[in-house]
Formats: C-alpha cells, sequence, structure tokens
C-alpha cells in the first residue's frame, strides 16, 4: 500500500505497494519533527498574469513556425526536442531552458532574445 506522509502522519493511499514509499530525512524543529521534501519539478498548471515571457514565447514561437512552414513535430525534430513539448510551449504549458531555447532560435534562424520580445519586429516574422 502506498503510503505519503503529511504533517508528521502516514496516510494510506490507493495505489502501489510498499516498496513505493519514499523515504524522508526529519530533523527536530520547535515544534517537533519536521519533513524535509526534496525540490520537485513541476509543471504549472496555469502560469500567472506577471509572466509575460512566457505568452511572448508562445506567441513568437508559433509566429515563427507557421511562417517558416514548419510543422511542430519538424521543428522539434530539428531541434532535438519532443513534439509534445513544443506544443505545451505554445500553449504556455511549460517554461523552457537557456539551452533549449538556444535550439530552438538557432533552427527558426532567429537570435534566442526574438523569441522573447513584446513586440517582435514585422521584417523577422
Amino acid at each position: 500500500m502506498l503510503a505519503v506522509i503529511n504533517r508528521g502522519r502516514v496516510v494510506p493511499g490507493r495505489k502501489g505497494g510498499d516498496r513505493n514509499i519514499k523515504k524522508h530525512r526529519r530533523s527536530a524543529s520547535f515544534h517537533g519533527i519536521v519533513e524535509y521534501t526534496p525540490w520537485i519539478v513541476a509543471r504549472q498548471s496555469r502560469p500567472s498574469r506577471s509572466m509575460s515571457s512566457r505568452e511572448n514565447l508562445a506567441r513568437n514561437l508559433r509566429s515563427l513556425r507557421t511562417s517558416r512552414g514548419l510543422s511542430q513535430e519538424a521543428l522539434a525534430h530539428a531541434a532535438g526536442i519532443d513534439r509534445t513539448y513544443v506544443s505545451a510551449l505554445e500553449r504556455r504549458k511549460y517554461s523552457i531552458s537557456i539551452d533549449r531555447l538556444d535550439r530552438l532560435a538557432e533552427h527558426l534562424g532567429v537570435e534566442p532574445h526574438i523569441l522573447l520580445m513584446k513586440n517582435m519586429p514585422a521584417d523577422i516574422g
């Protein structure tokens, strides 16, 4: 049975077996034992309004890709990434690393900063 540690208590889960129980490092604190959970990279379900760079990237990526006559699959293959990742970028579901931004920009024939511009120059797209 899968167990989840919730506020210092073990709560039974619905799926899995005992092999799925994760070990947590515990340390003493003023109020007793505190759970230490390592950082987990997770996609954001809904970007906040302050993340205009993500919106700019999505808009510019789609605009440049379609103006070059590339499908999501063709761009992803050329840049060495998954097609679903390109789709998620265009839908503002994921943020992008600098390395991947460089690869996409290279295959679109623009400088990386162009993908993040609020108002992309007309002669580029």
